[in-house]
């Protein structure tokens, strides 16, 4: 009834691109993060520090090869995706209230050398806030 997979010949991609994004996923489900689709985004995941069903994501992930350059463009677009902001009509105020994600950008770097990935965090930087009285 039930088959091994080995049975059948599941053609895998044999790329850069494919060992580095799956160098990546392995690298963050062993250090205990949970990850799920983040093509939503325009990102490779969404990373939760616990069960996805349990928690928001912390962050935003994309992943980069080590002599690949990433444009400022994407990069600028990603962060601000991470920490978009929408808006809430509140009942009380019947103002807007702006609201911002609390999402990161995790850009994993692959080297070509060896099997750990490097990471670096972005955050956007807002300096306006929004006082209701």
């Amino acid at each position: 009834m039930f088959h091994w997979l080995d049975q059948y010949d599941i053609p895998l991609p044999c790329t850069r691109q494919f060992r580095a994004r799956e160098l990546v996923y392995h690298d963050l489900w062993r250090k205990g993060y949970y990850l799920t689709c983040g093509d939503q985004f325009g990102s490779a995941w969404l990373v939760y520090e616990g069960l996805p069903g349990n928690v928001h994501a912390k962050f935003l992930c994309d992943f980069i090869l080590d002599d690949e350059m990433l444009s400022p463009l994407k990069l600028i677009s990603l962060v601000r995706v991470a920490t978009q902001v929408g808006t809430l009509c509140s009942t009380e105020v019947k103002l807007p209230m702006l609201l911002q994600v609390k999402k990161t950008l995790l850009i994993a770097i692959v080297p070509s050398d060896n099997n750990l990935p490097h990471y670096i965090t972005f955050e956007w930087f807002k300096p306006y806030t929004r006082d209701v009285e």
